[in-house]
């Protein structure tokens, strides 16, 4: 009676690679060419450690589009991320089109600090790249937006009804609600990229965080309104007029992938 292998206990068969052959498959570490890691480029050339009251992370156009639109805003400095290319990018000043990550004082004494993200960060760069922004800026609270994507939530989109949804983490919920926030993402939708990097870390952490996730990408005016909300309890942002931003944002944009589609 013929029997069985077990895989679990018999030594597998040999390869049918010759030694030599699998030497050239596998990376040699010596010749391995480790990636730059991101670093922070001071306006000033002094390190330094920011310590506003808010920090608020636009990771999609719309956000991004919103915060280069606030008046008088000071550049701090910016994230520079090896690898991606500054080619189209302006020289005299920071641009919505540019592909950077600008660090703004949106007032006088740096209590709300905003960043600009405008490049895509590779996935494998998103731990790293957390880790160097917020060494760099220790902030009371944040406040994060990105960009609702269709294929991850897990209910119908209209292209004609601006959508507002957030997430928060343990610290944050915890507190006393003293404005009105948007309503939470469905259960089963899903956030990835950049900012679910942030918010991950911002829990193991136990900072106070918040993500603002908005559809489609030409509205501006129902984040600019809910960013005036969110942040009047602070005294220097009542000032800053987030809901005329979005105003003077419309149609400051380009056309998004799903638009080509339409």
């Amino acid at each position: 009676m013929a029997t069985h292998s077990d895989p679990l206990t018999e030594l597998p068969p040999p390869s049918r690679f010759d030694p030599e052959d699998l030497e050239l498959l596998s990376d040699d570490p010596s010749q391995v060419i480790p990636t730059p890691a991101p670093f922070v480029a001071w306006r000033n050339d002094e390190a330094k450690i920011l310590r506003p009251e808010l920090l608020l992370l636009g990771f999609s156009r719309p956000s991004c589009t919103l915060l280069h639109h606030i008046p008088g805003k000071k550049l701090l400095a910016s994230i520079v991320l090896p690898g991606i290319s500054m080619a189209g990018n302006s020289i005299a000043a920071p641009s919505p089109e540019d592909h950077c990550c600008c660090l703004y004082a949106l007032d006088g004494d740096c209590s709300i600090v905003a960043a600009l993200v405008q490049y895509r960060i590779p996935p494998e760069k998103y731990h790293e790249w957390v880790r160097v922004l917020f060494a760099a800026v220790n902030p009371d609270a944040i406040l994060a937006m990105e960009l609702l994507q269709a294929e991850n939530f897990r209910s119908r989109l209209s292209v004609d009804d601006p959508m507002l949804f957030t997430l928060e983490t343990d610290a944050m919920r915890a507190e006393k609600r003293e404005q009105q926030i948007p309503p939470f993402l469905p259960s089963g939708s899903l956030i990835d990229g950049p900012a679910a990097a942030v918010l991950s870390y911002c829990q193991m952490q136990s900072l106070r965080a918040r993500l603002l996730v908005s559809w489609p990408e030409r509205d501006v005016s129902c984040l600019g309104k809910s960013l005036q909300d969110l942040t009047s309890y602070l005294p220097g942002a009542r000032t800053l007029g987030f809901a005329q931003a979005s105003k003077a944002s419309v149609g400051k944009r380009g056309i998004s992938t799903y638009e080509l589609f339409m």
